[in-house]
């Protein structure tokens, strides 16, 4: 798909697809997580009228942690399950096992600030 249209096709799913079980608020959060996993964190205007703030930016949490978990898992669960994400004192830290520290790169970094930052906390990226 078109990198500029996914943005928009991320959000006409989640609003106007037929969820069965979902209210207007989960749907709202799929938007936001979607939009998030696609590195856009400004609220739109259509999920702001559908989720409450908590929902939305929690939404957007797990948006841009999906995010950093494709960024470091390059299509492989085996990065994934050798690494771990926290957050303690203030600070989110991203532990990368040794043997999958190439993966550990720039835009991982990024991604993962990103995040930190939507947190209100620092970022710090762990290898060993």
């Amino acid at each position: 798909m078109e990198p500029n249209l996914r943005a928009a096709h991320a959000l006409e799913w989640a609003l106007d697809k037929r969820w069965i079980g979902i209210s207007f608020g989960g749907r709202a959060m799929l938007g936001a997580a979607l939009r998030a996993s696609l590195g856009i964190t400004d609220p739109h205007p259509r999920l702001a009228s559908l989720g409450s703030e908590g929902e939305l930016r929690e939404a957007t949490v797990w948006g841009l942690a999906f995010r950093l978990a494709q960024r470091l898992g390059a299509g492989a669960r085996s990065p994934l399950a050798h690494s771990r994400l926290g957050i303690d004192g203030g600070q989110v830290t991203l532990s990368v096992a040794r043997q999958h520290a190439a993966l550990a790169s720039g835009p991982v970094e990024k991604n993962l600030a990103s995040l930190a930052n939507w947190l209100g906390a620092s970022s710090k990226l762990a290898i060993g």
